[in-house]
């Protein structure tokens, strides 16, 4: 697919995903989760093992990761190989070389710190808030990866997300489960609750430079509570110079006001069915887009059509056929829908610099048909570029022709696609790497 350096999410499994309702594990329930998550047999049986350490799984993934780099691929008749980046020069290095991929590491879900919290819920005792801060630490480089050990950390955690799809006692989490699936997975507790005071002493210590290297948050599953205390911290940070940048790693709009009533609303799919966007407050709200242009942060949007439309735009893609020059239409329509509602917000050509592909391509996502693998990242590129060569009349009635020219801001459509494909990404990773 041409991706020359990416984002690694290291995501252990959380536990709920295997004790779900209506799982019927005397009937091959667990072989199935286990062909569904890559995750083999033996380990389902350590999940289901009362309480879950995830840190250890954690570094398993690290030990995976680091082992499988250097050995070449052959790919369309090249070597290829990777390389887990180290710092801003090593990043640099990869990428001028020749058929080498570049991985920079990140996490997907503060969990990883700590255990499952199902069997007994220890969140708020200081001897769990002591485990989670130092494998924190251990993250940070400062201690060992370890106990009884002396190694520590050679890769840095460039990002990680506080939240995920479950509760894990760092703070609310935002929900991604529709009414069924929220009962299946049993996913209600912590939705949309506020960040906790342990999630407030991680962000604090990730976010602390004279403790190791600074781990940027990735603001995403997020609850919208446990956001906006995030915001007023990095408001106190920048008043002494220090500005975080906000960081969502793979999103879409919510397009409207975390004031407006409707973003507030509970979050089901007849929320959206009238509107263009998905307003459910696991995407991002104005506030969300604005702290991201005034931290000169970065969003990484979502290759999902479901988080990037809303119902009226889902109807519209019903009635085309799957892989039709209709529908990949709509679907363009779609992706740029969101991109200039991002520029819009930002006011100025600078904006654009703030937007990247997160495709979460790794995730449980709805992805478009002809757009579903990185191997069809330069399809959707060409089809992107093709888009900005050739703008439409309107944005399902957002944006008209005239009003996409300006917020263009005399950007040539190839300068464009090599911001939003290349060069914003390696941008951010070259700013905020250590040295």
């Amino acid at each position: 697919g041409n991706v020359r350096v990416l984002g690694w999410s290291l995501t252990p499994l959380e536990v709920q995903y295997d004790r779900i309702r209506l799982l019927n594990k005397k009937k091959k329930g667990i072989e199935t989760m286990s062909c569904i998550s890559g995750i083999t047999f033996e380990d389902f049986k350590y999940y289901n093992k009362g309480d879950v350490d995830y840190f250890p799984i954690l570094l398993d993934n690290l030990d995976f990761v680091t082992y499988g780099q250097f050995k070449t691929r052959e790919i369309n008749g090249e070597n290829w190989s990777y390389e887990v980046i180290k710092n801003k020069k090593h990043l640099e290095e990869v990428i001028a070389e020749k058929n080498t991929i570049a991985a920079v590491l990140n996490i997907e879900g503060g969990n990883i710190l700590g255990r499952s919290l199902i069997d007994d819920d220890v969140s708020k005792t200081p001897e769990y808030e002591e485990l989670v801060l130092n494998n924190l630490l251990r993250l940070k480089g400062v201690l060992p990866l370890r106990n009884y050990e002396e190694e520590r950390l050679e890769y840095p955690i460039l990002t990680m997300g506080i939240n995920h799809f479950f509760y894990n006692g760092l703070g609310g989490q935002a929900n991604p489960f529709k009414p069924l699936q929220r009962i299946v997975f049993k996913g209600k507790k912590g939705t949309n609750a506020p960040i906790s005071s342990l999630g407030k002493k991680v962000i604090q210590l990730m976010i602390d430079d004279s403790r190791g290297n600074v781990i940027i948050p990735d603001v995403k599953h997020m609850s919208l509570l446990s956001r906006q205390w995030y915001y007023s911290l990095l408001e106190k940070e920048m008043e002494k110079g220090n500005t975080i940048p906000v960081f969502f790693s793979h999103a879409a709009i919510a397009g409207m006001s975390e004031n407006d009533k409707k973003f507030t609303k509970k979050d089901k799919p007849n929320k959206y069915k009238k509107s263009i966007y998905n307003n459910w407050t696991i995407n991002l709200s104005d506030e969300d887009i604005q702290m991201v242009h005034k931290t000169n942060g970065l969003i990484g949007l979502i290759l999902d059509r479901y988080r990037l439309i809303g119902g009226t735009v889902a109807e519209q893609i019903q009635n085309t056929k799957p892989n039709s020059k209709e529908r990949k239409e709509i679907y363009l329509k779609s992706i740029a829908l969101n991109i200039f509602y991002i520029v819009n917000l930002g006011k100025d050509k600078n904006a654009w610099n703030h937007i990247c592909i997160g495709s979460d391509f790794d995730g449980a996502i709805n992805s478009f048909e002809m757009y579903d693998t990185a191997e069809k990242m330069p399809l959707l590129r060409d089809d992107l570029l093709h888009f900005f060569q050739n703008l439409p009349e309107d944005l399902f009635g957002a944006f008209s022709k005239s009003e996409m020219e300006a917020l263009m801001f005399d950007y040539s459509p190839e300068e464009i696609i090599y911001k939003l494909f290349s060069s914003n990404a390696i941008n951010f990773y070259l700013k905020y790497l250590p040295e």
